[in-house]
């Protein structure tokens, strides 16, 4: 019989394992945008057109999420960012 530490522990670890699961999903799609989309996009297109676009209190938009994914891309040498435009690396 496992104690509620034990399960608590597994839950942890799946949530972990999802949460990973889906960061590669958006990581995918982010790459398959800027793949048919050679001349780059801005991080706002990237999050509206995943469906992912935020704003805060005030109406500002903070795309956060995608800013993150594209961050993570970008230092793994995937993408390349031009200014304000991130277009996928060659």
């Amino acid at each position: 019989m496992r104690t509620t530490k034990q399960i608590i522990r597994g839950l942890a670890v799946d949530g972990r394992r999802q949460i990973e699961e889906s960061r590669q999903k958006i990581k995918d799609a982010v790459l398959l945008l800027l793949d048919a989309n050679p001349q780059g996009l801005h991080n706002s297109d990237i999050a509206e057109s995943l469906d992912l676009h935020s704003s805060d209190a005030n109406g500002g938009n903070q795309d956060w999420l995608t800013w993150k994914i594209l961050k993570d891309l970008t230092d793994r040498g995937d993408v390349k960012k031009d200014g304000t435009i991130y277009k996928r690396n060659d």
